[in-house]
């Protein structure tokens, strides 16, 4: 059904080397970031529900290497088998933040779509399936942004 409409669905394990090929013209590019990463020495640990908690680089990696606007995209039900999206603007100019700062909005502004509508996260994911230590990760903290 995707495909139908010019969809083009890469998994993750797949994306870095096929990407490439899909970029020669106009795109927009979805990534659903939200899930726990697979490592996490190789993740930003920001502050989420108030715990240290792990996310992914590459949406925020992506955004700077070729200086792309971060959208995002919250995603909701309003009745049985109908969704609507609501888009925030993160920034259209990624590479004047810091590594790390722009995962950490980004999980500010899921952990208040999570607050607004907690029966649409995927609790699945298992978000904190990974225990924060100051020892292997403690290198790997973003640092909090002033308000």
């Amino acid at each position: 059904m995707r495909a139908k409409n010019g969809t083009i669905l890469i998994p993750a394990s797949d994306f870095k080397t096929n990407f490439h090929t899909y970029v020669k013209d106009r795109y927009a590019l979805g990534l659903a970031a939200d899930q726990n990463p697979p490592n996490p020495s190789k993740a930003h640990w920001v502050s989420f529900f108030n715990r240290l908690t792990p996310f992914v680089v590459g949406p925020e990696k992506g955004a700077k290497m070729n200086n792309t606007a971060m959208v995002f995209a919250h995603f909701y039900k309003t009745k049985r088998g109908y969704y609507h999206t609501q888009l925030t603007l993160l920034t259209l100019n990624p590479n004047a933040y810091e590594n790390g700062q722009l995962t950490q909005i980004f999980a500010k502004y899921v952990e208040q779509a999570v607050r607004k509508e907690p029966a649409n996260y995927l609790w699945s994911h298992r978000r904190w399936k990974f225990e924060f230590n100051e020892e292997k990760f403690g290198s790997l903290v973003v640092k909090q942004m002033p308000n």
